[in-house]
């Protein structure tokens, strides 16, 4: 694991992903994998997808919990290099390095300013700056219960894009963003908000995403 990124590696082969964690919280997707006998088609019944949160234990380890609290995976702290293969390249089997930059993406995020009120995304909603006339929107599916994680999907007018995101409180808020295409277009690049948006909150009839510094990302108004 990095600061964004995973690896887990199997004996079926690799899972690869994104994960956003703050507050407590932790959300992560599976979006490729390495190995014939992976069955990557029902990864979201892959237990990755039950953690919702995390929890600092014993000897620098840290233990991933579901919605209910209950622990799912312990993770320790290893100098062991990843098992080796040849369908591997080295970057995927060499521990990341922390660094100072990788350690400040955690610290809690500004506060959202005084004119937004914290709300959490749930519908199709349009950006307010766009430009041509291709469907250009991000869609977002509130979950059932505040403590699972939600799904949006998107597109910037000719690239989809889609992940999962939490929501915490005062507006605290982050997402996964799985790979996409890289086809230009006029629209409008609201999918890729979601990487580094950290909080979100209605400004009048906007519904607005601001970054981990507090600077406004972009906002959005409901389709009609």
């Amino acid at each position: 694991m990095d600061d964004n990124e995973l690896l887990l590696f199997e004996p079926c082969g690799v899972y690869s992903g994104g994960w956003r964690a703050q507050q407590g919280r932790f959300v992560t997707e599976i979006s490729g994998g390495i190995g014939g006998s992976c069955d990557f088609e029902r990864r979201l019944s892959h237990w990755l997808y039950d953690v919702t949160g995390y929890a600092a234990s014993a000897d620098g380890a840290f233990d991933l919990v579901d919605s209910g609290g209950q622990v799912i995976a312990s993770l320790s702290p290893t100098k062991r290099h990843a098992p080796q293969s040849a369908n591997y390249v080295d970057e995927m089997t060499t521990a990341p390095t922390i660094t100072d930059e990788t350690r400040a993406t955690f610290e809690a995020p500004a506060p959202l300013p005084p004119e937004a009120k914290p709300t959490v995304p749930s519908g199709r909603w349009l950006p307010v700056q766009r430009t041509g006339d291709t469907d250009t929107f991000l869609s977002f599916v509130e979950p059932a219960d505040a403590a699972l994680n939600g799904t949006w999907s998107g597109s910037d007018g000719c690239n989809g894009g889609s992940g999962r995101w939490f929501y915490g409180p005062d507006g605290l808020f982050a997402a996964t963003a799985g790979p996409t295409t890289l086809v230009g277009c006029e629209g409008s690049n609201a999918p890729t908000w979601m990487w580094g948006a950290a909080r979100v909150g209605m400004v009048g009839d906007e519904l607005t995403f601001y970054d981990r510094d507090g600077e406004k990302l972009g906002s959005l108004v409901q389709e009609s």
